[in-house]
């Protein structure tokens, strides 16, 4: 008996371990840029998604590469051209890639904004720049 209730213990460890790493890796995180390291605060721009749960919408690749697990809600990013690669998953739909340019400025907090219709299966996002509220994103890559 006391063998059975030791190999039973053994064997839920691995579930809760899972599931621990799955919670912590779920949590809001920041994505760096590949090159931010480098450069001092003032020189980056950052891009927010203040609720990346709120209408499914995610950003899944920055400048064409997969940008990792969890949540993301800040994203610091070099001066100039980046695109971001966006979908949308709801519960009963995952929408296709959209990706969309947006032209990063030394010191500039963005924030991006997104619109969706569950019923309908509509969906939109774009980007604005925090400070003025003006839209700041492309459908293609600026120059």
């Amino acid at each position: 008996m006391l063998l059975r209730v030791a190999c039973r213990r053994e064997r839920t460890w691995a579930p809760r371990a899972l599931l621990c790493c799955l919670t912590i890796a779920a949590c809001a995180s920041t994505y760096s840029g590949q090159g931010v390291e480098s450069l001092a605060p003032e020189q980056i721009g950052i891009l927010e998604h203040d609720d990346p749960v709120n209408g499914g919408i995610v950003i899944e690749e920055v400048d064409g590469h997969w940008r990792g697990v969890g949540m993301m809600t800040r994203y610091r990013l070099t001066p100039g051209p980046h695109s971001l690669g966006v979908k949308v998953n709801l519960a009963f739909y995952s929408s296709d890639r959209v990706v969309r340019w947006l032209a990063v400025k030394p010191g500039k907090v963005y924030s991006i904004q997104a619109a969706t219709d569950a019923g309908a299966l509509r969906w939109g996002f774009w980007i604005v720049d925090k400070a003025t509220g003006e839209r700041v994103d492309s459908e293609t890559r600026p120059p």
